[in-house]
């Protein structure tokens, strides 16, 4: 055990004082030459005492000088005892600039020591053997049990970026290998395993001197984590963006384009759920078969997305396949539902199909599930257009009836889902103010009048969901087709 700082003081005055009575013995001897040299013994003592230790041993300094210049008989005394003087002044100054350097190192070790111990971040001072020399409370949490002398990187559960524990030979067992001059970033895709869990981590290494190496180790799982969480978000909000383009490119009926059918107009309006709503399964199709007919398909799949919109052109693209086939109107919606009924998740969706003859403006409809269509016609008369049947996906889908009726030159056809008429939830109402609005509006042009009078039957809150009108109004009858 090194011996305490107050006995070393003691030695050191009791070795000065010792001096000075050899000094004081043997000036009588040399004729007063030796005096000055007390001033010495001072200056000497003042490297390893306090100022006030120093202190005593200089007035001890001066009295002897002063005593011994009275008793020996030498020229100079009042040179020699200044001389003396001045030593011990010098001395003192020395003690008192050592005293000031030492507490200030004492502060800045003090200070690095708090510091060192509070930051937050793991600090470690390794060898050069990858032992540990010093370490702060943070690094327990990475090393649990970290102490001087024990090998570190066994301490930590190294986990490479591969996923496999490091078997040795890094730079933790290592630290030789880096550059004195600046800090070295390590690793920041390796992983520590810890008693809280596995930790994602980085890590500085500088090395301090020829044989020490300090690490910062810092956690960096919250960060990485929030990154995953980020990257998870804008993966998703870049997910949504590409359905709802998805769904505006198919689900949204106003992209429709119609044939050009001499006789026969064609306006077509519809609303889709805004940006942060799944949209709906609206779609509307017209198509005119070889024999003149034209073929008018309506399809409302129940539920929302992608999903619904795919059910909604499966039915369509079925009915059509079926119709151009030849299956008879009344068996239409049975067929479709038949065949749809092999998938293995089958659509539900309600399904409206009208075939108009262009030249006599006559009207056949099947419905399944689907509300009527209207009937406007020029001289003011309304009136539903009615087909009872089941819809697809529904117990015993199917159409039960035929519905019929003719169109005259400017009379319209309004076909439609439940989105126009069902915003008030209630339904009689929502079919009253289409009803009249159409009415009201029949004399107004082909173009744009679908927007108008879906902007007259719906609610604001009903304008942001799914709803679709089309409107097909006779004109002046074609050519008769030749048998």
């Amino acid at each position: 055990m090194p011996p305490s700082r107050p006995r070393i003081n003691s030695a050191v005055i009791g070795i000065a004082l010792g001096c000075l009575l050899v000094l004081a013995f043997f000036v009588p001897e040399f004729g007063g030459v030796l005096i000055p040299s007390m001033g010495i013994i001072v200056v000497a003592a003042a490297l390893f005492l306090t100022v006030r230790q120093t202190a005593i041993v200089a007035v001890v300094a001066i009295l002897t000088a002063i005593g011994v210049a009275l008793i020996a008989d030498s020229n100079h005394k009042a040179y020699r005892i200044g001389n003396v003087v001045l030593a011990a002044l010098l001395g003192l100054a020395v003690s008192w600039a050592l005293d000031q350097r030492v507490k200030h190192i004492t502060r800045m070790q003090q200070t690095q020591v708090r510091v060192f111990e509070t930051v937050p971040e793991g600090l470690v001072v390794v060898d050069d053997d990858g032992r540990a020399v010093l370490a702060n409370p943070a690094m327990d949490t990475f090393a649990p049990g970290v102490k001087p002398g024990s090998p570190l990187h066994r301490l930590l559960g190294h986990v490479l970026p591969d996923g496999s524990i490091c078997a040795g030979g890094c730079v933790l067992d290592d630290p030789t290998s880096l550059r004195m001059d600046e800090p070295t970033r390590l690793y920041e895709d390796e992983r520590f395993l810890s008693p809280d869990g596995e930790r994602w981590i980085e890590y500085y290494a500088a090395r301090v001197d020829d044989h020490a190496t300090v690490f910062s180790i810092r956690d960096v799982t919250a960060i990485i984590e929030a990154e995953q969480d980020r990257r998870t978000l804008l993966e998703a909000a870049a997910r949504q963006r590409e359905q709802n383009q998805l769904l505006q490119a198919l689900g949204a009926p106003q992209h429709a384009t119609f044939p050009t059918i001499p006789g026969v107009q064609f306006d077509l309006w519809s609303t889709t759920a805004g940006p942060d709503m799944p949209g709906g399964g609206d779609v509307i199709d017209v198509s005119q078969s070889p024999d003149g007919r034209v073929l008018m398909l309506v399809v409302d799949a129940l539920g929302s997305g992608v999903t619904s919109v795919r059910d909604a052109w499966k039915v369509l693209y079925v009915s059509r396949a079926h119709f151009e086939a030849g299956v008879p109107l009344d068996q239409l919606v049975a067929r479709v539902a038949q065949t749809l009924a092999a998938e293995a998740e089958p659509p539900r969706a309600s399904m409206l199909a009208a075939v108009l003859d262009p030249v006599t403006g006559e009207i056949e409809m099947v419905t399944g599930g689907h509300p009527p269509a209207l009937v406007v016609h020029d001289d003011g008369r309304a009136w539903w257009l009615e087909s009872s049947g089941r819809g697809i996906g529904a117990p015993h889908p199917g159409s039960t009836s035929v519905a019929r009726t003719q169109l005259h030159p400017d009379d319209s056809l309004l076909l439609y889902t439940d989105g126009v008429v069902d915003g008030t939830r209630d339904l009689v109402e929502g079919l009253s103010n289409l009803k009249s609005s159409a009415t009201a509006l029949r004399r107004r042009p082909i173009e744009g009048l679908a927007q108008t009078v879906m902007n007259a039957v719906m609610t604001p809150r009903q304008a942001s969901g799914d709803a679709s009108l089309l409107i097909v109004r006779r004109g002046a009858a074609p050519e008769q087709r030749e048998p």
